[in-house]
């Protein structure tokens, strides 16, 4: 049985009852006294005691502990939170061929993002030259996809202005690990200790590099004519449809080299989206309200119950889930799903994602 803590009222009642029994001749109901003014005091005094230690009892369980003593209890696991990051990755250059690309000219984005050139590079015969870049400031705002376009700050000779971020784009930054997220992987920790390589110590690893959110592991996958280890991950903090870029998932890749167990194959990859279209005709009642409270509840079903699909793992997206996100929207009555019509079942590697939300 729970423990309940007394109010103010009724620890005050107990101390003035407690005057009564074993003080001879006084009682606290009756004014003006001390006795009154007493049994509030230490009410007070006892209301205080209680409220620390239901905080203490708080902080003993990671669950319910805040983010100072959560630190705390990840430092048991020899854990802590992960660092804002820098974003990293490749960009192409143009100008005439056989022309040096320095490191150490600053690029800009359109909203004034900076990025260091880390490594030289030459164009090459068709005027291009790839070189590595690393944003000036920490965090996911450095990340930028293909194609993104970038400006130096200074000119050189026979060398082109624009530059663009290469196919792999700039990933890898992220802001501070949040409290939550170190919350979670510290339980996920006390729930699953490290196995020698079983597929809970992938997810754990792949989770050590900043900004990854989920991650799905099939022990048993065939990439590459073989047999091997997969690892699929998703960065939903961090890129609004939560797919790594090239350069996140060879960030991870990397880290998991260094701590798999020796002769285990590792396939580190991004999830391929697979759209599923929704049509929804006969909403009631069809306002705009309604329709953005259907819209909300779909996209916390594909982000809360959608997994990527695996050999071993495979997965479909019952229709009746569908429904039953519409039909728990506030405000929604009633509806009629019309497509999809039947299950979505996702093929191996591929994550089913919320496509167009059409009313008809």
């Amino acid at each position: 049985m729970a423990f309940q803590i007394p109010d103010l009222p009724a620890l005050a009642q107990r101390a003035a009852n407690a005057f009564r029994g074993n003080l001879k001749g006084s009682d606290a109901r009756l004014w003006p006294n001390n006795v009154a003014v007493s049994a509030k005091v230490m009410a007070g005094a006892v209301y205080e005691n209680f409220s620390f230690l239901q905080w203490i009892s708080k902080q003993i369980l990671v669950s319910t502990a805040d983010g100072e003593f959560v630190e705390r209890h990840a430092r048991e696991y020899g854990m802590a939170r992960l660092p804002a990051t820098f974003a990293t990755g490749a960009v192409v250059i143009a100008g005439d061929p056989g022309i040096a690309v320095p490191a150490g000219i600053v690029l800009l984005r359109a909203d004034n993002m900076a990025y260091d050139v880390i490594s030289a590079g030459v164009t090459d015969g068709d005027g291009n030259a790839t070189v590595q870049v690393r944003a000036q400031s920490p965090g996911r705002a450095g990340n930028a996809a293909s194609g993104v376009a970038l400006t130096m700050t200074a000119a050189l000779d026979r060398l082109n202005s624009a530059a663009v971020v290469a196919s792999a784009g700039i990933g890898s930054g992220a802001d501070l690990e949040s409290i939550e997220s170190l919350r979670s992987r510290v339980l996920f920790r006390k729930r699953l200790p490290p196995h020698g390589g079983a597929a809970h110590d992938y997810v754990a690893w792949a989770r050590e590099i900043n900004g990854v959110t989920r991650v799905f592991v099939d022990p048993v996958t065939q990439s590459n004519d073989r047999t091997s280890v997969g690892v699929w991950f998703l960065m939903d903090d961090t890129y609004s449809d939560g797919i790594p870029q090239g350069s996140d998932v060879q960030n991870v890749a990397d880290y998991i080299e260094t701590v798999r167990p020796a002769g285990a194959l590792v396939d580190v990859q991004a999830p391929i989206k697979q759209a599923v279209n929704i049509t929804i005709t006969g909403l009631s009642p069809d306002t705009t309200i309604v329709r953005d409270a259907v819209r909300a509840e779909l996209a916390d079903l594909f982000r809360r119950r959608v997994a990527v699909s695996t050999l071993t793992n495979p997965f479909t997206l019952y229709r009746s889930k569908v429904v039953e996100a519409i039909s728990i929207a506030v405000g929604e009555d009633h509806h009629t799903l019309t497509a999809p019509a039947g299950d979505t079942a996702a093929t191996v590697g591929k994550l089913l994602t919320l496509g167009s939300v059409t009313f008809a």
